[in-house]
């Protein structure tokens, strides 16, 4: 069962992983957001959010800007369109 100081977040943080241009997964997102690979399934399961880390999962998520691909190759020549 979710405690009810976390269920605000762990909404959140669906809303966030939802969206079109994120691709991550919880176990990703609560790597990168709080060091914690566990940190959804355990929000999920009860686990107490302690309020500085839920700032920091919040943090995460307003400053995440998608990865845009390192390689566009050039479609119409098939080159890259550096070249």
């Amino acid at each position: 069962m979710v405690d009810s100081m976390s269920e605000p977040l762990l909404s959140e943080i669906d809303r966030f992983l939802a969206r079109e241009d994120v691709k991550m997964s919880e176990t990703t997102f609560g790597r990168l957001a709080v060091n914690d690979g566990k940190f959804v399934p355990e929000i999920r399961r009860g686990r107490r959010v302690w309020p500085e880390t839920a700032a920091k999962a919040r943090e995460f998520i307003q400053g995440y800007v998608p990865a845009v691909p390192a390689h566009i190759p050039n479609r119409q020549s098939g080159r890259d369109a550096a070249a």
